[in-house]
């Protein structure tokens, strides 16, 4: 089996991955990036809006009435309480000394006068950084050619299938070649795991390029817990013609002021939040669509006073879809996930040796049950973080052979050799399985959710992952659909058992079954681990919040408020 070393390797190949190759190779370390597909184009970051919404001193462009305090009490209370104040400290003051960095870099954006040019969007009480010109095609543009500057070696087109350990600490990772099927073992002295978010398990998304959770699998079977699975953020999409477009950035056509009805041409936001409308949290807008649907009525949104085509237009108008006369009809589709690996604030997960960032880690916990502001920010912040981190351990420690070699080679064999053997048990094509899942997922974990539902996951989701570790290998393709097929179904598990745990309705989690925010009882975060479904455990702790100077106005009564109060 061929083997590459190096001193540091980065799983993925968006915003996080590559703040924390660009950092870590500053200490001097030998960085490795590896990713899925073509290195800048793969992921959810080419298709974003671009928009960080970083607090802005009012010196560079921001608002004179904003504060790093009241960025913090934003987010706060868009996550209904359950963010990482911690987490959201180090966002808010170093959030600026990031976007100055991709400026740097050569990101591209909107300035007047030598300042930011701000917007106001939802869930934001002034106006922060926003557009990139070009949007995520462009902040990755930046970042591409920062990281090749700095001499990190990349690997295109290779699944990492498996993380390497030797003595309880994570030394490398086992990866397949997209074109040939062969396998690469990756020796390193420490991993960060910023392999993207849950895209691929639903049947709408937000991106081109969709993720299958590989992040969730190759941590929980590495030994690490997940937390915040439950809240997995969506959006809305333009889909003209009964046509979903991948793209994101909803956040920038309700900026502009275009307004959502319904067939009956009622605005039906009134009834979920009457003050704030379009301007409202994610959570709010995609529920209120969903039941809209739910109800047999088609959500459409009205641009046509709009003076120039903004955020989703331009791919509408290329659609052949005239907005400037015709209502746009949107769904709704997977965005985020707010929920991922458990890690402190330098991006060091439970498990030596494995950092996480990103979309990977929950975006580290910031943003609680809902997003109000930027998690390109997040990854941008915390991929820097877990790179400076990493960088800075390594530089203190003696290089040389970085792990019992033969340890790891033999468990990479191991590893190999019981896929293959288990892949000639047969069972159905990987292509279908996936299908199969998606269509899971979006009846039981999706916006709207029930206990049946997702105790109906549990059961199903238990025999599609047996499933998934059978299925035929006809070819490289075929053997990488089978392995993403099996992450996405442990994911699917995990989102299911946070959610079945929740007993209430907050953010992206909405249960009709139980439709109301109860923060007498729930003012928790729910841990998940075990990297096989009948070893999956769930276990909560409470928010700290004797550490936080941000506490719910509930916090002493049961706190019970509607879903379309409670954001949710």
């Amino acid at each position: 089996m061929e083997m590459i070393s190096t001193d540091v390797l980065v799983i993925g190949g968006g915003l996080a991955a590559s703040a924390g190759a660009i950092e870590a190779s500053k200490y001097g370390a030998s960085v490795t990036l590896v990713d899925k597909g073509r290195f800048g184009r793969s992921g959810s970051t080419p298709t974003s809006g671009g928009s960080p919404h970083a607090y802005v001193p009012v010196e560079m462009g921001g608002d004179p009435e904003d504060s790093p305090q009241v960025f913090i009490r934003d987010n706060v209370e868009g996550g209904e309480y359950l963010c990482d104040q911690e987490m959201l400290g180090i966002l808010a003051s170093q959030g600026m000394a990031r976007i100055v960095d991709l400026e740097r870099f050569g990101v591209p954006f909107e300035k007047e006068n030598g300042r930011f040019k701000t917007s106001r969007t939802m869930g934001e009480s002034y106006p922060r950084v926003g557009r990139v010109i070009g949007d995520g095609r462009a902040l990755m543009d930046g970042l591409r050619a920062e990281v090749l500057k700095r001499g990190v070696r990349v690997l295109e087109n290779m699944a990492v299938i498996h993380l390497l350990k030797d003595e309880g600490r994570v030394r490398g990772a086992l990866a397949i070649r997209r074109q040939n099927g062969e396998p690469l073992l990756l020796e390193a002295r420490a991993v960060i795991l910023s392999a993207g978010g849950t895209t691929g398990i639903y049947g709408q998304s937000s991106a081109n390029f969709l993720v299958s959770g590989d992040s969730y699998g190759l941590a929980l079977r590495a030994g690490a817990g997940l937390k915040n699975m439950e809240f997995q953020e969506f959006t809305l999409i333009p889909a003209p013609f009964g046509r979903p477009i991948a793209t994101a950035a909803i956040k920038g056509i309700t900026a502009a002021g275009a307004k959502f009805y319904n067939e009956q041409g009622e605005r039906f936001l009134e009834k979920y939040d009457a003050e704030l409308m379009e301007l409202s949290l994610r959570s709010r807008l995609t529920v209120a669509v969903a039941r809209e649907y739910a109800q047999g009525r088609q959500a459409l949104l009205d641009a046509t006073f709009l003076e120039k085509p903004v955020s989703h237009l331009p791919k509408v108008e290329r659609a052949g879809f005239n907005w400037r006369r015709d209502r746009i009809p949107y769904v709704v589709a997977i965005h985020d996930s707010l929920g991922g690996i458990i890690t402190d604030s330098e991006g060091r997960s439970e498990v030596p040796g494995l950092y996480a960032a990103g979309e990977a880690a929950g975006l580290q916990g910031t943003f609680g049950a809902d997003r109000a502001g930027g998690a390109i920010l997040a990854c941008l912040v915390f991929g820097h973080r877990a790179g400076a981190a990493c960088g800075a351990e390594l530089a203190g420690k003696e290089r040389g052979t970085p792990c019992g070699r033969d340890a790891i080679t033999g468990e990479a064999e191991r590893y190999f050799e019981g896929l293959k053997d288990r892949a000639r048990g047969g069972g159905a094509e990987p292509g279908a399985l996936k299908a199969e899942v998606r269509r899971l997922s979006d009846n039981c974990i999706g916006v709207i959710r029930n206990g049946d539902g997702l105790l109906h996951f549990l059961k199903e989701g238990t025999r599609l992952f047996d499933l998934s570790r059978r299925l035929p290998w006809k070819d490289p393709p075929a053997m990488i659909e089978a392995i993403e097929a099996s992450s996405m179904v442990l994911t699917g598990l995990a989102i299911a058992a946070s959610a079945l745990e929740r007993q209430e309705s907050r953010g992206h989690h909405f249960r009709e079954d139980r439709p109301k925010r109860d923060d007498a009882k729930e003012l928790r975060w729910i841990v998940v681990r075990g990297g096989d479904p009948e070893g999956i455990q769930v276990t909560s702790s409470p928010v700290p919040f004797d550490r936080y100077s941000l506490k719910p106005p509930s916090r002493k009564g049961d706190g019970s408020r509607s879903a379309g109060e409670a954001g949710g």
